[in-house]
């Protein structure tokens, strides 16, 4: 691992992996479960949301099970954010330029730190989020000083998921010229350049767990949407990196 960026990627792989086996009653090295709903329309059914995955990074980094490539890395939850955002559709939506008018500071899920200065800032989501959740976070994600990445977890995914899952991420925003981005509230504002990490872990595809990750380097240019992704296969086709949960328990990159 050469810097914090690579022990975060390491990080979330690991965390993937040792989830994957939770949900599937195998030995893990996170002492975590996935809760049953007790009553309901789900009663019985199995709980999935972002929490486990981000307990589950906070836990590998807590107990240096993945290793530390430098001793003064550390993190922080729910980490206040520089900008002030206000994201509501009455007032045009967030506005870096103007401060004040009813914005504040906005959270961040987790921020790794190298030094003690924030480096990295990452959010987590779960099977489908609501729409304004999504807004919210992308726009934070582009706006930030910080280097970012989503990490997203489902139990479950088919073509139908991708479609539905991205289409929304579509509507979050859409590329308007390098340094700018439009977003949900179709306001024009001014984004960082800067690398976007993007994963999502399905828990059960077709009795197999699976890893899909990329990094984008983001500008606001037409060319940097990764959100035109319709099927697995087109996230393959466009250089997502694939894992697949193999015999050995462990995920192993599928190789084109």
């Amino acid at each position: 691992m050469n810097d914090i960026y690579d022990f975060m990627k390491e990080l979330n792989l690991k965390a993937a992996q040792e989830l994957i086996k939770a949900y599937n009653d195998i030995p893990s090295d996170i002492p975590i479960k996935f809760p049953k709903y007790y009553n309901g329309k789900n009663k019985g059914k199995t709980r999935v949301s972002e929490q486990e995955l981000r307990f589950a990074m906070a836990y590998l980094f807590n107990n240096n099970i993945v290793k530390l490539s430098n001793e003064d890395y550390s993190f922080s939850i729910e980490t206040p954010t520089e900008n002030e955002y206000s994201f509501s559709k009455n007032k045009g939506g967030s506005d870096s330029n103007n401060k004040g008018q009813g914005k504040r500071s906005a959270q961040t899920d987790m921020t790794l730190y190298e030094g003690g200065k924030p480096k990295i800032n990452i959010e987590f989501k779960a099977n489908s989020p609501k729409q304004e959740n999504l807004d919210k976070d992308i726009e934070k994600l582009l706006r930030e000083n910080n280097r970012g990445a989503w990490c997203h977890i489902l139990e479950s995914a088919n073509d139908r998921t991708w479609k539905r899952l991205l289409g929304k991420s579509t509507k979050s925003g859409k590329p308007n010229q390098p340094g700018k981005f439009e977003n949900a509230f179709n306001k024009v504002i001014t984004i960082k350049s800067k690398p976007i990490y993007f994963s999502f872990l399905v828990l059960n595809d077709n009795g197999k767990g699976v890893f899909y990750r990329k990094v984008l380097e983001y500008n606001g240019g037409a060319k940097d949407s990764v959100f035109n992704i319709k099927s697995e296969q087109d996230m393959v086709n466009n250089g997502w990196e694939k894992w697949e949960f193999n015999d050995k328990n462990e995920l192993e990159k599928v190789e084109k």
